[in-house]
């Protein structure tokens, strides 16, 4: 029975990630400035295909953004990681979490529960490892998606629904392709050496 039921998981799984090629989606990158919801990238619609990514340069640091979505829409939110070292060694529990805060102020969180293989692009496609998957009927209003983790790690969250045209952004902009390859070209601990540099080149004498 066991093996039937993680059959049918993994085929699930699958299904999901075959709807997500990422380059159906508008790449947002996320960086140190974006740790507090409201002043992250504001998805105007959060039905539009988009790619929130970025690094988490060491445990207990935080990414954020929002979406703003309308009712009758659907909230989709889908958690991948680079399949490379140290994402793809890490224990479930020290993975990238999504926390998803409603208008309403209801909290969910999102955790790896799954290891999907799944290319990110169609160019240069890039190997990468689906972790987790939600949806739910939209509550009016702004979202808040904090992701989080207890390791340095790359995360990729998908949000939206492919095929929709892109509906803008407010507080940041569209990365280009080269700032997606940079990412994921640049483990978590190159990124936090570079993060400390800079925040003692500009600390006052």
């Amino acid at each position: 029975m066991r093996s039937v039921l993680a059959t049918v998981a993994v085929a699930i799984a699958a299904t999901i990630a075959a709807a997500l090629p990422a380059s159906a989606h508008e790449p947002v990158e996320l960086d140190s400035s974006d740790v507090v919801p409201w002043k992250g990238p504001l998805i105007l619609d959060g039905q539009s295909p988009t790619m929130l990514f970025g690094t988490l340069p060491r445990a207990g640091a935080v990414r954020s953004a929002q979406l703003r979505l309308t009712a009758g829409q659907q909230l989709v939110v889908n958690l991948a990681v680079p399949d490379q070292a140290p994402e793809n060694q890490l224990t479930p529990k020290k993975l990238p979490t999504v926390t998803i805060v409603a208008p309403d102020f209801t909290v969910t969180q999102v955790k790896a529960t799954i290891r999907v293989p799944i290319m990110i692009g169609e160019e240069n496609p890039l190997a990468a490892l689906l972790l987790a998957s939600y949806s739910a009927p939209a509550v009016p209003g702004t979202y808040s998606i904090i992701v989080s983790g207890r390791a340095p790690s790359r995360f990729a969250v998908a949000t939206g629904v492919e095929g929709l045209p892109f509906g803008g952004i407010e507080r940041g902009h569209v990365a280009t392709d080269e700032d997606v390859l940079a990412w994921y070209n640049t483990p978590p601990s190159t990124a936090a050496a570079r993060t400390d540099l800079l925040a003692r080149r500009h600390a006052p004498v």
